[in-house]
């Protein structure tokens, strides 16, 4: 588990996490949703979870 203060993706950014075949949790605790407007990718498993909400530009997929 990673814990985050805050944990966003601007729109034509990326953010590829490698971890392996495992899995990861990102936790992310501070006081505003998270913004996902680029790509964000994995080698394993991701989730995430914040307490405010995790808003996802449409057309931006989370592979």
């Amino acid at each position: 588990m990673v814990d985050w203060n805050r944990f966003d993706i601007g729109k034509g950014n990326s953010v590829a996490i490698d971890n392996g075949s495992g899995a990861t949790l990102n936790r992310v605790t501070g006081g505003s949703p998270s913004s996902i407007f680029g790509n964000l990718t994995a080698s394993g498993s991701m989730n995430q979870a914040s307490q405010k909400g995790n808003p996802i530009l449409a057309g931006f997929p989370v592979i």
